[in-house]
């Protein structure tokens, strides 16, 4: 009952947002990839808010927050994974959802982002494009997240190249199966991808570490007060140097690549570099979780990226913080949770990470029983760490941190959403406990999730 319920719910919102695009259709510019998603939307929002009227779609980037996004909705409370507990609000959704069919009509541009955990209905590119074809479609990259739900599509022997392949190619459909899409934005770096749509025929752009990309990088630099990008932006056969500082995030390097998409798409639509770097010095912003600076507990930096990891963005993230402890001559701290919903690939892909990290930080926590099995058992025996413990909890972990502080250090949290919510942890080392309104998943909803969950054993799911 609950399953049919949750479909009809689908069913209603998806035709409601189909049919507010008939007739008010702004420019739809749809983001896809396994990491950036989010991002590449914050800075390509921050160059265009001040020269037109843009929307984002920050709600959600799937089956249900697409179409909610739309008829400019959301859940206030609850999801369908709780809906017994949030009657109310749906009920508010379904008597406003026939009436914000004109809701986009005050735009010029709709930002959303596309994410797809599946190749199936609904929850793939192909339900997604359903609701809504954008006419700009970038595709950041195709890594093996989610990769357990693709291992059912791919031909025996299962190996996490033909996994990724199908990611790509299920990613790509945002321009390969849409009729509506007039331009494509990719990353030429990532073979899977760029294998996909080179091949494609209509007007493309593509960001990279070549220079005959559009825009290529030229440099990246990273301090504990600002992050700075430069790039070339060609033009015909000459390049123009494009230097850019984000100040109060320390970013990782793979922000380059995101930036570098939103630049892209912004050239397409006639807004030059320079605007374009003014623009995101001054709007650009990010959500809580995502490489958020915080201050600790004895002078520590919290680099919080406790929003979710795969393993791409664990590395980048690890590396980050690795680079500035070399700089600043600073104990670093590594609190890292699980990768989850990485399948057969879970233990490979971990104990990757252990050897990565075995020489970079002077403590390590870890949370959860992926880590404990795969890298805290691995390193066990490492000298190289002042500390080093498994945790069952973010709780536990966070409770030890405040009871042993390490002094000027800098504390580096990442770990998965899935019931590992290393937020948590974070809560008990904040110089400022006002600062919990800087962190991730802290409405009512994900509050009384994470207590159910946290309450019960962490296990594989």
């Amino acid at each position: 009952m609950k399953k049919l319920i949750t479909t009809l719910l689908l069913l209603y919102i998806h035709i409601f947002a189909k049919l507010a695009l008939v007739n008010n259709r702004a420019t739809f510019i749809g983001i896809t990839g396994s990491a950036g998603k989010t991002s590449a939307r914050d800075m390509l929002f921050a160059i265009l808010k001040d020269k037109y009227h843009t929307y984002a779609i920050t709600k959600g980037n799937s089956e249900t927050g697409v179409a909610l996004g739309i008829l400019g909705l959301k859940v206030e409370s609850i999801g369908f994974s709780s809906l017994h507990k949030s009657i109310k609000d749906w009920l508010r959704i379904l008597i406003l959802a026939p009436t914000r069919l004109r809701y986009l009509q005050q735009y010029d541009y709709v930002l959303v982002e596309m994410g797809i955990d599946d190749p199936f209905l609904p929850k793939n590119m192909s339900y997604l494009l359903d609701i809504v074809k954008p006419d700009i479609a970038v595709v950041l990259n195709a890594y093996g997240v989610h990769g357990e739900n693709f291992e059912k599509v791919v031909s025996p022997p299962v190996t996490a190249e033909k996994i990724v392949t199908a990611i790509a190619q299920e990613k790509c459909k945002i321009v390969t199966e849409n009729p509506r899409c007039r331009f494509a934005v990719f990353n030429s770096d990532n073979k899977p991808v760029r294998n996909i749509l080179e091949k494609v025929a209509m007007e493309k752009g593509t960001f990279g570490k070549d220079s005959i990309n559009k825009v290529s990088y030229a440099s990246y630099n990273v301090s504990t007060h600002a992050t700075h990008f430069s790039y070339l932006v060609r033009d015909g056969e000459t390049h123009q140097k494009l230097a850019i500082s984000i100040k109060q995030y320390v970013l990782p390097e793979v922000y380059q690549e995101t930036c570098a998409a939103a630049l892209v798409v912004a050239l397409y639509l006639g807004i030059k570099p320079a605007d374009s770097k003014a623009a995101l010095e001054k709007n650009f912003s990010m959500e809580p979780g995502r490489s958020s600076v915080l201050k600790g507990i004895e002078d520590s930096l919290i680099i919080d990226s406790s929003y979710n990891a795969s393993p791409e963005a664990m590395h980048t993230l690890i590396r980050l913080a690795f680079e500035l402890k070399k700089q600043t001559h600073r104990p670093l701290v590594f609190v890292l949770g699980d990768m989850r919903e990485l399948g057969t690939a879970a233990k490979q892909r971990h104990e990757e990470l252990a050897d990565t990290i075995a020489d970079m930080a002077d403590y390590l926590y870890t949370v959860g029983p992926l880590m404990e099995k795969h890298i805290y058992q691995r390193l066990i025996g490492n000298k190289k760490y002042k500390d080093l413990k498994a945790f069952s909890s973010p709780h536990d972990a966070g409770k030890y941190l405040k009871k042993h502080p390490v002094k000027n250090a800098i504390m580096l949290f990442k770990g998965s959403q899935n019931t590992i919510f290393l937020e948590e942890a974070i809560k008990y080392v904040l110089a400022d406990p006002h600062d919990t309104t800087y962190l991730t998943r802290q409405e009512d909803y994900w509050l009384r999730r994470k207590q159910f969950t946290l309450t019960k054993d962490l296990g594989i799911v």
